[in-house]
């Protein structure tokens, strides 16, 4: 199940493996900014898009089978742990 909640609470965007008129038609029903690649260009080969791609400070790689298992309050005292860990202690 997805939790929509977490979609509204971080910028997403999406790439495409093989991209297909389906994966177009998803990410346009929740509004996700996505791009991808006709061919598949393995998992290091996306993440390398991604991150040429991301306009934000932080970024989460998610993969297909990511399931979020914490509550929406856990994960954004998780989220808000983790950036301070980045901006104060150098993680």
């Amino acid at each position: 199940m997805i939790n929509y909640w977490f979609i509204r609470i971080i910028n997403i965007i999406i790439f495409f493996q093989e991209i297909s008129n389906t994966d177009i038609e998803i990410a346009k029903k929740y509004n996700i900014t996505y791009f991808g690649s006709d061919k598949n260009i393995g998992i290091i080969g996306g993440f390398y898009n991604l991150f040429l791609n991301i306009k934000t400070d932080y970024f989460i790689f998610c993969e297909n089978d990511f399931e979020l298992i914490h509550t929406k309050e856990e994960t954004i005292k998780i989220l808000n742990d983790s950036i301070n860990l980045l901006e104060n202690y150098n993680v």
